[in-house]
C-alpha cells in the first residue's frame, strides 16, 4: 500500500510539473543547442566543480543525504534492537520526523535569514538525533 500512495504522489507532482507549472526561464535565455559533452554525470559534477561555493554546498548536500539514506535504512533495525519498540512505535516516530523534516523549513524561513536558517536546521536536526540516539526504551 505505501509503494501505491507513493506512486500517486509521483504522478501527480509530474502532473502538477507538465500542465501547472509553467517554464520560468524566458525564451531568450534558453540555450538553443546542448553540449553532449555536459549532458552527462561526469559532465555536470565537472560543471560543478567549476565554483568552489558550489562545490562545498553540493558535497554538504550530498553527505546531508547520504545520512539521510542510512537513518532510514537503520532505523527500524536500531529502534527494535536499542529500546524494543515494535515496528509501530518507531515508524510513528519516523513519520513524525519526515513531516517535520517537510514542513518545519518554510516556517523556519519567515523568522531567518537563509543563513541562520541553515545553521538553526542543522542545530535542530542533531539535537534530534542526539535525543533520539539516547531515548529510553521498553527494554
Amino acid at each position: 500500500m505505501p509503494f501505491y500512495v507513493s506512486a500517486c504522489i509521483g504522478i501527480v507532482n509530474a502532473l502538477n510539473i507538465l500542465f501547472i507549472c509553467p517554464e520560468s526561464l524566458s525564451q531568450d535565455s534558453r540555450k538553443s543547442e546542448v553540449k553532449l559533452l555536459d549532458a552527462n554525470p561526469i559532465g555536470a559534477i565537472r560543471m560543478l566543480s567549476r565554483n568552489s561555493l558550489v562545490k562545498g554546498v553540493s558535497l554538504s548536500y550530498f553527505l546531508l543525504w547520504f545520512a539521510h539514506v542510512g537513518l532510514q535504512a537503520t532505523w527500524m533495525n536500531f529502534f527494535s534492537f536499542a529500546h524494543g519498540w515494535s515496528n509501530g512505535k518507531s515508524g510513528g516516530v519516523l513519520s513524525v520526523f519526515g513531516i517535520a523534516t517537510a514542513i518545519l523549513p518554510k516556517l523556519v524561513l519567515k523568522f531567518f535569514s537563509h543563513s541562520d536558517a541553515i545553521k538553526f536546521a542543522l542545530l535542530i536536526y542533531s539535537a534530534a538525533m542526539f535525543l533520539l540516539a539516547n531515548v529510553s526504551g521498553d527494554k
